[in-house]
């Protein structure tokens, strides 16, 4: 990700005469006008906030009104590499499987949302006060909302507190936000004050945090929104419905799941999806018990719907069928799940 560059735009360009109105020079103009559609662009989400803040950059450097110290102040500021830095570093987090291990041992399965929200909110706090809280929200997407289905409510009544619960914890540490760390670099930048410590905010953001969370918790029933109902509580039967779909999984050799039961790793109480068989070698393992352990190699066969055969791919340990020719041996990055509908007056309807 591109961070966006500072903007250091001063009033060098606005006159004021002694005997008339405020008045603008071209220049002036053209910053309102940049500015302006920045914001318009940004809002409508025309492009990337990357490619809009370059744009006007751009469009300010080549008309003269920044020169190249101003134009390049954005990118010496320390505080930007902080931030680019920690995105590496929250993407390690996500590739050595940390999400799922604060998935299925922070998280859970609690029996009442007030539960869920401080199991959830407290462990996305901490991590925030040392991890860019943007990527670090957008990371937690996608387990927030597998976990929502899996409790069977609203995912709008989790993911709202995921942020606010991020926010939290970027006022507890000088690195919690990007905020944080551009307004420190401005300071030392402009200043003589000499650097703050890690922990300058903590005695401030820690009993906000805390009293935030409270608030929220006590709140939750009438201030959180019910937008949408999670695919598990539809009531109906995966196995029965006309759009469900077959799809297989290979347990990895070496992977975090050999050894453990289906209970543990989680694989009972998928939302929407049913476990139907484990092909082991030679053999099949029709009516799957909870206790049953997985082994290397095994073929986990689910039936559920479109959108659930999707969070398969979220779980650790799971991998598409090894085939050199086949489609589920590309890269993550190359794959996608279609749908297809074949039309009754297909010529293809009557060929076998």
């Amino acid at each position: 990700m591109v961070a966006a560059p500072v903007l250091n735009l001063s009033l060098a360009n606005l006159s004021l005469a002694t005997d008339g109105p405020l008045t603008f020079s071209w220049q002036g103009w053209l910053t309102l006008g940049v500015l302006g559609a920045v914001l318009v662009v940004n809002a409508l989400s025309l492009v990337a906030p990357a490619v809009a803040f370059l744009g006007a950059l751009a469009v300010l450097f080549l008309s003269g009104i920044l020169d190249e110290t101003q134009a390049l102040a954005g990118f010496s500021n320390p505080g930007i590499m902080a931030i680019g830095i920690l995105y590496v570093v929250v993407g390690g987090v996500q590739q050595t499987g940390g999400l799922a291990w604060i998935s299925q041992g922070i998280l859970g399965l609690p029996k009442s949302l007030g539960v869920a929200l401080v199991r959830l909110m407290v462990p996305v706090m901490g991590c925030s006060a040392f991890l860019n809280n943007t990527p670090l929200v957008a990371m937690f997407i996608p387990v927030v909302s597998g976990w929502a289905r899996r409790l069977g409510v609203s995912p709008s009544k989790l993911l709202i507190p995921l942020s606010y619960g991020a926010i939290f914890g970027g006022t507890c540490t000088l690195m919690g936000t990007s905020t944080n760390l551009v307004v420190h670099g401005l300071l030392l930048a402009q200043t003589d004050y000499p650097p703050l410590s890690l922990f300058a905010t903590t005695a401030i953001g820690v009993p906000c945090g805390v009293a935030g969370i409270g608030f929220i918790v006590l709140t939750q029933g009438w201030l959180l929104p019910d937008r949408g109902t999670p695919l598990a509580l539809s009531g109906e039967d995966p196995a029965a419905s006309l759009r469900c779909y077959t799809v297989e999984m290979v347990v990895e050799a070496q992977g975090p799941l050999v050894g453990q039961t289906i209970s543990e790793a989680e694989l009972r109480h998928l939302p929407g999806l049913f476990l139907a068989e484990i092909v082991r070698g030679d053999r099949v393992l029709p009516g799957i018990s909870p206790q049953e352990r997985l082994q290397g190699d095994d073929r986990l066969v689910f039936v559920g719907p479109v959108e659930s055969v999707v969070d398969l791919q979220n779980i650790r340990g799971l991998h598409p069928p090894r085939d050199p020719q086949a489609p589920g041996n590309w890269p993550q990055g190359d794959r996608l799940l279609l749908e297809a509908v074949v039309s009754a007056t297909c010529p293809w309807w009557a060929k076998p």
